[in-house]
Formats: C-alpha cells, structure tokens, sequence
C-alpha cells in the first residue's frame, strides 16, 4: 500500500531522480535476479539503492544485507499477530 500510494502521489518519481528503486518480486525465482541488481546498484554507485520488500516476505530470511548493502530500514505498517 505503501509503494501504490508513493506511486500515485509522484513521491517515488521523485526519490528515483536520486536512487535506483527495486521492489520484492512477487515471483520467488525473480528475487536472485533482484539482489544482483541492487547489490550492484547499491555498491557501485555513490547515490546507493532503495529496496522495498514486505516484512516476513521472501526477502526477509537468509539473506544479509550488510554493510553498504543497508544503511537505513523504515518499516511501515509492523504486522502484529491477531489476538
């Protein structure tokens, strides 16, 4: 919801005149392809890289993300267990 409403509002437009944004695959074969890509992007560049993924979604184990690969992380929306 987040990503859709920064879309509509022109806010991702405007973040991507400064970074290269990458999104979470809704595909669990894309997201390899997704890490090379913003690995690279995030390492060789000096603006960096901006990564959206979902809490607890396919990037959200097994993966480090050291280093300059994450200087900041925003969670939006903190999923709590229904009670």
């Amino acid at each position: 919801q987040v990503f859709q409403r920064w879309r509509s509002t022109g806010m991702l437009q405007q973040i991507g005149k400064k970074k290269c944004i990458h999104r979470e695959p809704k595909n669990s074969r894309e997201v390899d392809d997704l890490l090379c890509r913003y690995s690279a992007k995030a390492s060789a560049t000096k603006e960096g890289a901006l990564l959206f993924s979902v809490m607890g979604g396919k990037m959200s184990e097994g993966i480090n993300f050291a280093d300059h690969l994450c200087r900041c992380v925003l969670v939006a929306g903190l999923p709590f267990p229904d009670i």
